[in-house]
């Protein structure tokens, strides 16, 4: 695992000089080939190590429709790393993953200190994977994988202070689990933070008062955003 992180960042780095300076002046050119470098490798750690968070599944695929829930796509490691590092969280910190898929982000976390990680997952496929790839992982003394409607949480949320979203619901979902969200920091007056990967319905959250946008995240290469928020208790 050591060597492959070695020989990604060399590839990265080698990457970015030559962008730098200026070998590679093709914008195109320059996406396509971090995006084909980034993925080969990640396709071959995912053989070694028996696990599938990358491969994407439609709607259709999940058993899944438009109006619960968003096509699923894994989350980059590097970028929740760069996010969980800046925001410094309390050591005592625990994490929720809404709409979880097949567990990219829960392993990212995994990498941290967290006391408590747990992802949801609506769709039986999904769930099923992430499942696996906790096990094959050996993370099961470190990762909770539940299956259910991230919409009946409510007491389970007082668990948790850092919940984190990669776009898994359309507006009006995203809209009741925030304010369950809410409603569970206020009832524990706690401090909470909402991490929301490609956040095209930010607006959602920004629509509630108590919540404030903290910073956002823009990755190199891959384009998207990762936006942070934060519920200040009272």
């Amino acid at each position: 695992m050591r060597l492959l992180k070695r020989i990604i960042f060399a590839l990265y780095s080698r990457i970015s000089n030559l962008i730098r300076n200026g070998y590679l002046r093709s914008i195109d050119f320059k996406i396509q080939t971090s995006i084909s470098v980034y993925y080969r490798i990640i396709g071959y750690w995912e053989k070694m190590n028996r696990v599938d968070f990358y491969s994407k599944m439609t709607l259709e695929d999940l058993g899944l429709n438009a109006e619960e829930a968003r096509h699923y796509g894994g989350s980059r490691s590097y970028e929740l790393a760069k996010v969980v590092k800046r925001l410094n969280l309390p050591s005592d910190s625990s994490v929720l993953d809404f709409g979880c898929g097949k567990g990219a982000a829960l392993y990212a976390f995994s990498k941290f200190p967290f006391k408590g990680i747990c992802g949801i997952e609506l769709s039986d496929i999904a769930y099923e994977i992430a499942v696996e790839n906790v096990k094959n992982l050996s993370l099961e003394k470190r990762i909770q994988v539940i299956l259910g409607d991230a919409r009946s949480l409510k007491k389970e949320l007082d668990s948790f202070n850092v919940f984190y979203f990669y776009n898994p619901f359309p507006p009006d979902v995203m809209k009741t689990v925030v304010q369950n969200v809410i409603d569970s920091l206020k009832n524990k007056n706690r401090d909470g933070y909402l991490i929301y990967n490609y956040p095209i319905d930010s607006v959602v959250i920004e629509n509630f008062n108590q919540i404030k946008f903290m910073f956002q995240y823009v990755p190199f290469f891959f384009g998207g955003a990762i936006k942070v928020y934060k519920y200040n208790k009272v």
